[in-house]
């Protein structure tokens, strides 16, 4: 049986009557006196982790007991990502570019809260984004490794700045030959 890290696996079955059930080992397990606990390991390495686990039921009546074992493979989950990719954009900018570090034969879940659009790359390790107006944003993207193993979701948190309109500069509108002399023109501060 495969499961992922940090999900919880249903394992045994259903009780009967006048039995105890003893499971070992322990380790992962809500009750190893079930017949049916349920199994959460969280596998930090990078490789699989295969566990057996073994059931001993004994019939209070007999006193006879039968015993039973099961394998466990416990995949690895993705890890979180960091999004590459820049926070600061204009307003109107198209085919911005984000990725993330990909992995062979895994699936990209790419979201993006606020001001534009995933033009491009949906399912990838990277995409394209266009921008619309002036706002903050949230770029979001979770990892499904080939196994079925999902990561935590990674964000990018990014600002679509207003456009920039100076004001016009302070000064006269009209030049004559010969007058051009000593002539200032200022732009008032902005911030």
């Amino acid at each position: 049986t495969n499961v992922c890290s940090g999900v919880g696996l249903q394992i045994g079955s259903s009780p009967i009557n006048n039995y105890v059930y003893t499971w070992s080992p322990i380790n992962g397990l809500n009750d190893p006196s079930l017949s049916d606990p349920t199994v959460t390991w969280v596998n930090n390495d990078s490789v699989p982790d295969t566990l057996t686990y073994q059931v001993e039921a004994m019939d209070t009546l007999t006193s006879c007991i039968q015993t039973d074992s099961m394998q466990l493979v416990v995949f690895p989950s993705p890890d979180s990502n960091i999004i590459i990719g820049p926070v600061s954009i204009c307003p109107g900018a198209d085919s911005i570019s984000y990725s993330v570090k990909g992995k062979p034969g895994s699936n990209y879940y790419w979201e993006l809260t606020g001001p534009g659009i995933i033009i491009d790359g949906q399912g990838l390790d990277s995409i394209l984004v266009n921008y619309d107006t002036a706002n903050v944003w949230t770029l979001s993207v979770t990892e499904t490794d080939s196994n079925g193993c999902t990561s935590d979701t990674a964000y990018l948190h990014g600002k679509t700045n207003p456009l920039l309109e100076p004001p016009a500069p302070n000064g006269s509108d009209t030049l004559c030959t010969g007058s051009m002399v000593g002539i200032n023109y200022q732009v008032p501060y902005t911030h």
